[in-house]
């Protein structure tokens, strides 16, 4: 008899258990309380499959709001991790978890599921695909350490040269004075002032 279940609270540890297999080198406690903020919160959920009263698996699934690489929408349904004991694998046990998370993101309005594995994890790759995934694409990812301190202001000039050459901010200099918009204006005023006077020795003839 197979069954599905949707962990509680109370299942943390047998998820927690599970788990630790598939993401080993974890320390116990810290696992668990990711797993429990997964099992608590809105946006995440984890199933437990059970074969004849036994668990034999569990998947641990998501809402992602921000960018997922490959999908069209938001929020996306995300596969955070799947695992099946030794001996209960190639019984349908890792699809029908899929499945059922598919499931629960379809009714929380998600038009797609995703999912990502290492580059190396050929066997997860074969299994994604059996289970209706197609690949998106592949990517390396990359980190480095900060080091302590403030730039020098050499560091930061070559910063902000190659931020403006990503962002396409770069505008190019211009050795010509930049002359500004009041001293046209003056110089303009100043010839008006001699105009008013014949005007008003003219007024002055054409009264006499």
């Amino acid at each position: 008899m197979f069954s599905i279940k949707k962990a509680a609270p109370e299942d943390a540890d047998l998820a927690t258990g599970i788990f630790m297999m598939l993401w080993q080198g974890h320390p116990f406690s810290e696992l668990k309380q990711d797993i429990l903020k997964s099992i608590s919160a809105r946006g995440s959920a984890v199933f437990i499959a059970y074969t004849d009263g036994s668990p034999s698996g569990a998947a641990q699934c998501s809402l992602r709001h921000d960018y997922v690489e490959g999908a069209n929408s938001s929020p996306v349904g995300y596969l955070e991790g799947i695992y099946v004991l030794p001996q209960y694998r190639r019984a349908k046990v890792a699809t029908r978890l899929v499945h059922c998370c598919e499931s629960w993101a379809k009714a929380r309005g998600c038009s797609e599921f995703a999912s990502d594995c290492a580059l190396d994890n050929t066997l997860s790759q074969q299994f994604h695909a059996g289970v209706g995934f197609a690949e998106a694409s592949r990517i390396v990812c990359f980190v480095k350490p900060l080091e302590s301190g403030q730039n020098s202001d050499s560091d930061q000039l070559t910063f902000d040269n190659e931020m403006e050459f990503f962002f396409g901010n770069h505008k190019p200099s211009s050795s010509k004075p930049v002359q500004t918009k009041e001293q046209p204006e003056q110089t303009e005023k100043q010839p008006e002032q001699p105009k008013e006077e014949p005007v008003q020795q003219e007024k002055t003839q054409n009264q006499d």
